[in-house]
């Protein structure tokens, strides 16, 4: 876990966000799943999986999650 400074759009406005990558291994193929979660509610903010690891897809991740409306 690493601290970002960034909070999503819409409603919800937590102290903190936690942010998980996890890889998926299905047969010969890896898939990344993204997750941002409220600590304090344990309510998913964004989740996102990709088929491929780049420091531009999580920076895509990241940006989606600041512009998450209703969240």
């Amino acid at each position: 876990m690493q601290k970002a400074d960034l909070q999503p759009a819409g409603g919800a406005d937590p102290d903190h966000v936690t942010v998980d990558e996890t890889v998926i291994q299905l047969n010969d193929e890896r898939y990344w799943l993204y997750a941002a979660l409220d600590p304090e509610t344990n309510t998913f903010l964004h989740i996102r999986l990709f088929s491929t690891y780049t420091t531009g897809l999580t920076e895509i991740f990241l940006s989606e999650l600041r512009e998450k409306p209703g969240v």
